[in-house]
C-alpha cells in the first residue's frame, strides 16, 4: 500500500521545485552573470589596487610626545614611512581604521622618558598596535620593530614591545566608506534585479500561470522566489566577504546582516515583479526604489545637512540599518539591544 504524503512535504517539494527551476533559469541568463561578475570586480577593485601599487615600505603611525631618538630613527629608515599621530586616541583611530580601510599597518606608542631610559641603560618598552585585519603579522611585526630598534639605537638586547590588537572605533561607522556602500549595493542589487527579472520572464512565457494551476499555491510560488533569491544573494555576499574576510570579528552578525539583506531586497523584489507585467515600468519603480536607497545611504554616510522633518525618515530606510548592522562585524563588540532596533 502506498504511503500518503502529507501536505507540508508537498508544499516543500513545490518550493524546492520552483527554487531550483528559477536558481537554473537565472544561472542560464548571461546578464545575471555579468551583474555578479560587475559587482564583484568593484569588490575585488581596493585589493587589486594595493596588489600593483605595492609600497616598497611600512606605514606606520607614531604617537611620541618627546621627539624621541627612536623617531627620528624610525624616519630614517626608509623601510618605513611614518605618520605621527596627534594624541594616543588618534593613534588608535589610524590603527582601528585600517581594518576597514585605506591605513597604517601597525602603530607605536613611545612612552615618555624613553630617552631618559636609554640614557640609564634601562629604556622603557614601547607599546605596539595592530588591528584586528593584521593580528597575523602581529608577532612578525614585533620581532622586526624590536630588532631594528636596538640596532638603530645601538641596544645591546632587543627593545621590549608590548602588543594589543586594536579594532575600529565604536560609533564610527562612516569609515566604512566604499566597503560599506559596495557591500550593501551588491547584495540588495541582487534581489532588486534578480526576483523581477524571473517574475516577468515568467509572465511572458506564460510559466507563472502554469504554476499556478498545478498543485502549487501562490505562498509556494513566492516561497520558491524567494528561495531562489537568497541562493544568488548567499552568492554575492561571498563575494562581498572574500575581500575582508580578515577583518571580520563577529560571523554572526555578517549572516545576520547577508538574512536582513537578502529578505528585505527580495520582498521589493516580488513588489515590482507582481504589480508590473512589462519590464519599462518594473524598471522605473526600481530606479525609484536604487534613488531612496543609496540616496539616502550616501546622506547618512557622508552626514549632509537635511530638513529636520526628513532626518527620521533617513533611519527608517532599509540601506541606513543595513550599513549599520555591517559596522557590528567589525567592531569589538556587538551591542545587541541596537542590533535590535535596526532589525526591528
Amino acid at each position: 500500500m502506498k504511503a500518503e504524503r502529507t501536505p507540508w512535504l508537498d508544499g516543500f517539494t513545490n518550493i524546492w521545485i520552483i527554487a531550483v527551476k528559477d536558481i537554473r533559469d537565472a544561472f542560464k541568463s548571461r546578464l545575471i552573470l555579468s551583474l555578479i561578475l560587475v559587482l564583484g570586480f568593484m569588490v575585488a577593485t581596493p585589493s587589486l589596487i594595493s596588489v600593483f601599487l605595492v609600497q616598497p615600505d611600512s606605514p606606520i603611525a607614531v604617537y611620541d610626545t618627546e621627539g624621541s631618538e627612536l623617531l627620528q630613527a624610525l624616519e630614517d629608515d626608509p623601510g618605513f614611512t611614518v605618520r605621527k599621530a596627534i594624541s594616543q586616541d588618534n593613534l588608535l583611530f589610524l590603527v582601528g581604521s585600517s581594518s576597514v580601510g585605506p591605513g597604517v599597518e601597525a602603530g607605536l606608542l613611545i612612552p615618555a622618558g624613553f630617552d631618559a631610559g636609554m640614557v640609564s641603560g634601562t629604556p622603557p618598552g614601547i607599546q605596539l598596535y595592530v588591528s584586528w585585519a593584521n593580528r597575523g603579522e602581529l608577532q612578525n611585526l614585533e620581532v622586526r620593530l624590536a630588532d631594528l630598534a636596538s640596532e638603530l639605537l645601538g641596544l645591546d638586547e632587543p627593545l621590549s614591545i608590548e602588543s594589543q590588537i586594536v579594532y575600529p572605533s565604536t560609533g564610527g561607522f562612516q569609515m566604512l566608506g566604499f566597503l560599506g556602500m559596495t557591500s550593501v549595493l551588491i547584495i540588495t542589487m541582487i534581489g532588486l534585479y534578480l526576483v523581477p527579472h524571473l517574475l516577468l520572464e515568467e509572465k511572458h512565457t506564460k510559466t507563472l500561470d502554469a504554476l499556478l494551476v498545478a498543485p502549487a499555491t501562490i505562498r509556494q510560488v513566492v516561497a520558491g522566489k524567494t528561495l531562489a533569491g537568497m541562493f544568488y544573494m548567499f552568492i554575492s555576499a561571498v563575494i562581498v566577504f572574500l575581500g575582508s574576510w580578515s577583518a571580520i570579528v563577529h560571523w554572526e552578525v555578517a549572516a545576520l546582516f547577508v538574512l536582513a539583506a537578502g529578505l528585505i531586497s527580495t520582498a521589493m523584489g516580488l513588489v515590482i515583479g507582481t504589480f508590473f507585467d512589462r519590464g519599462q515600468d518594473a524598471l522605473g519603480l526600481m530606479i525609484v526604489f536604487i534613488f531612496l536607497l543609496y540616496g539616502a545611504l550616501i546622506v547618512d554616510m557622508v552626514g549632509l545637512e537635511i530638513p529636520g522633518f526628513l532626518q527620521p525618515l533617513i533611519a527608517w530606510i532599509p540601506t541606513t540599518s543595513l550599513t549599520r548592522m555591517l559596522w557590528f562585524c567589525y567592531a569589538e563588540t556587538v551591542d545587541w539591544g541596537h542590533m535590535g532596533q535596526l532589525v526591528g
